[in-house]
């Protein structure tokens, strides 16, 4: 058995409100997500043994509350689910070296506490889960 390690990957000026992690096989690469109170949501990614490098994703008006994150392997595109402060669930959603982009899910009055999110490769189905302040528990899926 091998020992724990750590590594510090990057630093923040604003407070962390919510991390998700996920690997892209094809490129070899490791991904964390990062939402921040200001914000912004950043993609932290690295292959091991290479240098750490980091991009600004996207910034929502709305404190971020909770991220989830995953990679679609038949489509290649990296997601992120993102809970922001006014009740909405965003998917952000990109190809490494493309643009960017983002759909609003869905808007829940009662205010989001905190949200995951996956890929079915089996049924090539994607959801995003966000646990709400009312306590239901909430799925949306495409």
């Amino acid at each position: 058995m091998s020992s724990v390690s750590q590594d510090v990957l990057a630093s923040f000026s604003n407070a962390i409100s919510g991390v998700a992690g996920y690997y892209v096989p094809g490129e070899g690469t490791q991904h964390a997500i990062v939402g921040t109170y200001d914000g912004n949501l950043t993609e932290v990614y690295w292959r091991s043994g290479q240098g750490v490098h980091q991009d600004v994703l996207t910034n929502f008006s709305n404190s971020i509350i909770g991220v989830a994150g995953y990679y679609v392997t038949n489509e290649g595109t990296q997601h992120a689910i993102v809970g922001t402060g006014d009740g909405n669930l965003t998917e952000v959603y990109w190809r490494s070296g493309q643009g960017v982009h983002q759909d609003v899910l869905a808007n829940f009055a009662s205010g989001i506490a905190d949200v995951g999110g996956y890929y079915v490769a089996d049924e090539g189905t994607q959801h995003a889960i966000a646990g709400n302040f009312d306590g239901t528990l909430n799925e949306v899926y495409w």
